[in-house]
């Protein structure tokens, strides 16, 4: 939540870094700002699928950092953007404790796999189809905890933001 508060501070503050005569360039690149922010904001749900997991604290936590560099042209508006992130806990991927679970895109993928063709989204089809996956209790990485999936999350519904 953070991130996109900040995120979007400084697309609107470079807005106002420069003089009157360079309104119409800002007008122009105003539109980019909102496309670099979202491009950034829209990674998030990819990234904590790859680097969240259930532990016995919380059903989310996050088990990775992320550095955000975000760069602005002469004239002071936003320009791009670029992502570095790093898992900080390696170790849950080969291990998990039986009231924990490993990362969310394990889970994410292996529900989307048992969902009807019928109701899959398009780019969900294909996946499932290139990868043909089997049950969560087939796989070694997933099966060690004795937690599978938790309440009030639709990791099927995740996979597919994450998507």
């Amino acid at each position: 939540e953070a991130t996109k508060i900040i995120l979007a501070y400084l697309a609107r503050a470079g807005k106002g870094f420069s003089g009157p005569e360079e309104e119409e360039a800002k007008q122009a690149e105003h539109n980019t700002d909102a496309t670099i922010e979202k491009q950034v904001l829209d990674s998030n749900p990819l990234l904590e699928a790859f680097g969240n997991a259930k532990t016995f604290k919380n059903n989310n936590s996050s088990r990775f950092g992320k550095f955000i560099q975000v760069n602005f042209n002469p004239t002071g508006m936003l320009h791009s953007a670029s992502i570095v992130n790093y898992l900080l806990e390696k170790s849950r991927i080969c291990f998990q404790y039986g009231i924990e679970r490993n990362f969310h895109i394990f889970y994410q993928v292996l529900g989307a796999s048992k969902v009807p063709r019928s109701a899959q989204a398009p780019l969900m089809k294909k996946f499932v189809a290139k990868y043909r996956l089997l049950d969560i209790e087939d796989y070694h990485y997933v099966n060690q905890s004795d937690v599978q999936t938790i309440p009030d999350v639709d990791d099927v519904a995740d996979f597919e933001l994450t998507l």
